[in-house]
């Protein structure tokens, strides 16, 4: 009981600095909003930076942030880092009708040749339907129920041909899908918050490849000090894969 009591006021400490804080957020939160209102999208951007890092902000709020620095981004000109907050956003609530169709129309801002650079090491090209990667957790599920289905009449000695190549078919099924949800889980992206030249090496001594547009998604393969290492391919090109190095400041990481 004595412990209990010694403890009592630094839980009682925590506590209120635990409300504190999500008071703190709440309130910063209303200050971005009426800013934004107020067309004052400097101010509104760096209240929503600050609460990035807040701890009380949930995955939920966490996907409404990135759509409201999304929004104030594009106000301010900067499009290829509104592009990037909306793919962030995607990521945490992907069927939300408001970030597809934000979405949808800042791809239509960014430069042509932007659109054109595809990451290079990813199983889905981005011509695929995006439903088949929106869903591919659906696919997987649904695999996975077909496979204990057919391994239930494997039980009860009802096996014959066609549920051999269905039984086959629903395994290879399972794995192409979960080969697809985990390589594209673990594949670092970023975004070109602005146009910038690649270089063959991680210095402005190095000499350039090519220009990169603002909006363009990238691979990152590699890092030096301040520099990534990138890997990407054009519709141009499907085939051929491009590396290059990039100032890190330069870019905006998707994962």
């Amino acid at each position: 009981m004595a412990r209990f009591l010694l403890a009592l006021p630094f839980l009682s400490i925590f506590f209120c600095l635990y409300a504190f804080s999500t008071e703190t957020s709440e309130e910063l939160l209303d200050k971005a909003e009426n800013a934004y209102k107020a067309e004052n999208y400097v101010d509104a951007q760096k209240i929503y930076s600050t609460l990035l890092n807040s701890p009380s902000i949930t995955k939920r709020s966490q996907a409404n942030l990135f759509y409201n620095l999304s929004n104030t981004e594009f106000r301010l000109g900067n499009k290829g880092i509104a592009y990037a907050w909306l793919l962030r956003a995607a990521q945490i609530i992907p069927f939300d009708q408001d970030i597809r169709h934000n979405l949808n129309f800042v791809r239509t801002q960014l430069d042509p040749q932007a659109l054109a650079v595809e990451p290079s090491g990813l199983l889905l090209p981005s011509d695929i339907p995006i439903f088949l990667k929106t869903y591919n957790r659906v696919f997987l599920v649904l695999g996975l129920a077909l496979l204990a289905a057919q391994f239930y009449f494997l039980r009860q000695r009802q096996f014959n041909k066609s549920l051999k190549i269905f039984l086959f078919s629903s395994a290879l099924f399972c794995l192409l899908s979960f080969a697809v949800l985990l390589h594209e889980s673990n594949v670092p992206l970023a975004i070109m918050q602005k146009s910038l030249i690649l270089r063959s090496g991680p210095s402005t001594s190095f000499s350039e490849i090519t220009t990169l547009p603002e909006g363009s998604l990238v691979q990152i393969s590699g890092s030096s000090d301040e520099w990534y290492k990138l890997s990407f391919t054009t519709s141009a090109s499907p085939n051929k894969t491009i590396i290059g190095w990039a100032e890190q400041k330069a870019l905006l990481p998707l994962r």
